[in-house]
């Protein structure tokens, strides 16, 4: 309580003259009235007139304005004051007698803005240096307020020791207790309201007694707690109670975005509505726009729905457990009151369903048996990954042919669904969201459906479909799922009927021979046919396309691209990963101007790039690694926003720059946009002087490549940062490097011999890793760039730190202090440290020879500590990090060294 005091003492800020409004508004039970009552009864002895009006809402409910603003001057005047008629004659004594007095007020429990404006008139007609805290539960009644504060739930120490203060009251703990006393602090949730009630409801009981009462509330929630609960929901319209009770008992924990397209449809208001639950502190928006709620809020929305009908759940409006759900399911005891069954699969067994019990069912508006209830599937940024996930540890077996289902319904999930079919008389005119993954569906539906309003279509994974229905009347579908449907043989022409489809996913459908023209619909953004291996023709396009973005073929059978391509004209992203057949590309496809990802990987068969590359104006990721390219058109240079070139594993890639030379007056391109190159397991022999024209260039990656040297034009690449040469074995020296190089990584090249003092006027942090380099014997490296960095420091930028590590067994005799062991004293001389000092050189040998990590990245860490007569000073170096978890194995001893700079 000293903390809240403390808070409110400051947003009261005693010492302004001024008439100051402080709100304190969060859910019931939280500890607003105790907090304003503790402030009060601390305060009050500072003014000349006080009141704390208790149960505002309660006291407009039952007794009306005016007599509350007679109750409040009859305490503040400390007489009575009655038969006042009109609340502006309540107002006017307001300012005739208390405009020039300090006075302190609490109104406690207001419901709006209104009662505080009839309690005290439109404008506060108090002294100088008054104070008014208001308490609510609705954040929108402190309108006009100063200050709001909202009071935090108890941390897990502060709970308990309340807890403690109510529940052992008449005796003294035991140890026996402390379990269940944790047990009751966890069911509260930090609710101050819930401890107090709770631990006075225990006080003086057995353990034995403790157990039952702790057991009991999980089922049946304490009255008292829940009477205080429940008040915030009866103030809430019909619309808003219903948004309560769907969220509390199927919603909660899932995306805010989603459940408002699902409340929406069925004819609520959720935009104002979830908004003011929130206000309420009924409801909170968690990270990642989760709708959450406490526990014993939910607690209290649960109970209402049972309170429906305590015996027969069959006759509540909803079912959310699986011992409810199975009850009604089996035994077919619904009524038409049920229109929400949700059923988490992942936490039931196996589900047993009389085809009849969907008869009485009539206003059944959600169906939701499954997985993953609180994923968005329609989400711009959802990832495909989540519809690929098989569950088979619930069966659900029917009994009979279900022959009906409710015609309001609105959403139907329904993973692993028995049915082979959908009834024949089904026909939900309302029907949003259908969602059948894993099903047993043969066909969805026969004929013509007028399913207007269905938006969202997800089978997969139903192995069994073997065509799409007839879309003629859904008309509205903007997404369509068929992933993992491996017996569909064809796509219903039908399709072209779907006007706003935005997302077709084939993803998957093996036996997938032929797909119509049609699919190619005005309004398609999305179109993902990966892993349908069975096709070999891509459709041609009959007309210009402008929304169509993203294209998605890989691990297909495909050929060719036709030429038609070229009128996919806004189409950004073109995916041909692993399509092995795959053996040219059409000239025209470097039209594509908005084109700015295009993936070759894995496209053996694939030997040249178009001439005309460099026409992609757009382009910023080509990746080509494990495919047949054998060398890259000149053209290349002339993508200015090609930001990575990824050539990892072409084999046959031999000297991919060598015709560049010759090229340079062909085309107008003398500037490069790339930032990075990776080479790295390609059959490289030789690296060409060409290089030299991607001026850009920050990351070269070469490694496991067979080069012997680098090309001396590699200093022209004025940009290059980081230069990745592991296991390069062939590999002899490294030639000059341009100043702005601060990361080389040359682990495990076997054979180099020479490394050349790079210019590091420019650097400021660098890394040079030589391990198992065991030819390399340049142990002066390391000082050479210590010592041009101290010698120019005015002409350089700060080096901040420099780390470098090669084979050796003993430390240079440069370094001024040297011992055996894990850490050792060394005393300074005298007056060293002065306006010269730069920094520290450190050097560590390590005999690890043959040691490996597997767990995590194999590093060396050096600490110092400086004592001297002004204090300590103490500092870290990482002398050796090779930044990923990594199975690299030193073959010998190593040298470690840092440079640690002063500053």
């Amino acid at each position: 309580m000293d903390s809240h005091i403390a808070k409110m003492s400051s947003l009261l800020d005693l010492g302004e003259d001024d008439v100051r409004v402080v709100g304190v508004y969060g859910m019931p039970g939280i500890g607003k009235t105790t907090i304003a009552r503790a402030i009060y009864d601390e305060l009050v002895c500072q003014f000349d007139h006080y009141c704390f009006l208790e149960n505002v809402k309660e006291g407009f409910k039952h007794n009306g304005a005016i007599h509350m603003q007679e109750e409040l001057l009859s305490r503040i005047f400390e007489k009575s004051v009655r038969s006042l008629g009109t609340l502006s004659r309540g107002s006017k004594m307001i300012m005739d007698r208390l405009s020039k007095k300090k006075v302190l007020l609490v109104l406690d429990d207001v419901e709006n803005f209104n009662q505080i404006e009839e309690l005290l008139g439109k404008q506060h007609s108090f002294g100088s240096g008054s104070r008014i805290i208001v308490t609510t539960r609705d954040i929108q009644s402190l309108s006009g307020v100063n200050e709001r504060y909202s009071p935090m739930f108890l941390s897990d120490g502060e709970a308990l020791e309340l807890f403690l203060q109510y529940a052992f009251r008449t005796n003294q703990p035991t140890r026996e207790y402390d379990p269940l006393s944790r047990r009751a602090v966890e069911y509260a949730q930090g609710l101050p309201l819930a401890l107090k009630v709770l631990g006075a409801s225990l006080d003086g009981k057995s353990i034995r007694e403790w157990e039952d009462e702790l057991e009991k509330i999980k089922e049946i929630p304490h009255k008292e707690i829940l009477g205080v609960l429940r008040t915030s929901f009866d103030g809430l319209d019909p619309s808003q109670q219903e948004i309560f009770l769907d969220i509390a008992c199927f919603f909660r924990g899932m995306d805010e975005g989603y459940v408002i397209k699902i409340l929406e449809n069925c004819g609520f208001y959720p935009h104002s509505g979830l908004q003011v639950l929130r206000d309420r502190a009924l409801l909170t928006i968690s990270y990642g726009n989760r709708l959450e709620m406490h526990d014993l809020i939910q607690d209290m929305g649960w109970q209402i729905v049972r309170q429906q009908s305590i015996k027969e759940p069959g006759k509540r409006s909803r079912l959310w457990t699986y011992e409810d759900v199975d009850r009604v399911l089996a035994q077919n005891t619904a009524t038409e009151a049920v229109e929400g069954i949700m059923l988490d699969l992942s936490k039931s067994k196996d589900v047993d369903i009389d085809a009849e019990a969907f008869v009485r069912m009539t206003n059944l508006r959600l169906l939701l048996i499954g997985y993953n209830h609180y994923i968005d599937f329609n989400a711009k940024d959802f990832p495909l990954e989540l519809l690929h996930q098989p569950r088979d540890e619930c069966k659900q077996h029917v009994s009979g042919v279900v022959k009906f289902l409710s015609r309001d319904l609105r959403y139907l999930m329904w993973h692993g669904c028995p049915l082979k079919s959908l009834p024949s008389n089904f026909g939900p005119k309302n029907l949003v969201d259908l969602d059948m993954r894993f099903s047993h569906i043969e066909q969805l539906w026969e004929g013509i459906k007028p399913f207007k309003k269905l938006k969202f279509i997800n089978l997969s994974h139903s192995h069994y479909l073997t065509t799409t229905p007839d879309f003629t009347e859904a008309t509205n579908v903007e997404t369509l799922v068929l992933d993992g449907c491996s017996s569909l043989l064809d796509v219903n022409s039908s399709i072209s009927a779907l006007k706003n489809l935005v997302f077709l996913c084939l993803r998957g459908c093996k036996e997938l021979e032929n797909l119509p023209s049609s699919i190619f619909l005005k309004s398609l953004k999305i179109l993902d046919l990966s892993g349908c291996s069975s096709l070999v023709k891509f459709p041609e396009i009959s007309g210009i396309m402008e929304d169509l973005s993203e294209i998605f073929l890989n691990e297909t059978a495909i050929e060719e691209l036709p030429s038609s391509i070229e009128r996919l004209q806004g189409l950004v992203l073109l995916h041909l990963r692993n399509c092995r057949s795959l053996v040219r590309l059409p000239d025209n496809i470097c039209n594509l101007v908005r084109l700015k990802d295009l993936t070759l990987s894995g496209c053996s068969k694939l030997y040249h790039l178009p001439e005309n590359l460099g026409n992609l104006e757009s382009l910023m990721y080509l990746e080509v690694e494990g495919s047949g390219i054998r060398e890259l058109p000149f053209s290349i240079l002339c993508l200015k926003r090609l930001k990575a070139l990824s050539c990892d594993g072409c084999k046959e890639m031999t000297m991919p720059f060598s015709s560049w030379s010759s090229s340079i007056e062909e085309y107008n391109c003398r500037y490069s946009g790339l930032l990075h190159l990776d080479l790295s397991d390609s059959n490289l022999w030789e690296l060409s002087d060409g290089i030299a024209h991607l001026s850009s260039l920050k990351t070269l990656e070469l490694r496991r490549t067979n080069l012997e040297s680098l090309p001396a034009t590699m200093n022209q690449l004025r940009r290059l940062t980081r230069l990745e040469l592991e296991a390069c074995k062939r590999l002899k020296s490294i030639p000059e490097l341009p100043s702005s190089i601060n990361y080389i990584d040359a682990h495990d090249c076997r054979a180099l011999e020479t490394v050349a003092k790079p210019n590091t006027r420019c650097s400021m942090n660098l890394c040079f890793i030589f391990s198992n380099c065991l030819q390399l014997v340049q142990t002066n490296l390391f000082r050479e760039i210590v010592e041009t960095h101290s010698h120019h420091q005015g002409d350089y930028r700060l080096l901040l730190s420099f780390n470098m590590s090669l084979p050796g067994s003993e430390i240079p005799d440069w370094f001024n202090f040297q011992c055996r062991g894990s850490s050792f004293t060394v005393q300074l001389p005298p007056n060293w440290f002065d306006n010269k000092f730069l920094g520290f050189a450190i050097c560590a040998v390590g005999d690890i020879k043959g040691s490996q990590n597997e767990a995590s990245d194999l590093s060396a860490l050096c600490h110092c500590s400086l004592k001297g007569n002004h204090g300590q000073y103490s500092f870290s170096s990482t002398l050796l990090d090779w930044g990923f978890t990594t199975d690299r194995i030193l073959k010998s001893d190593h040298m470690f060294m840092a440079y640690v700079p002063w500053s």
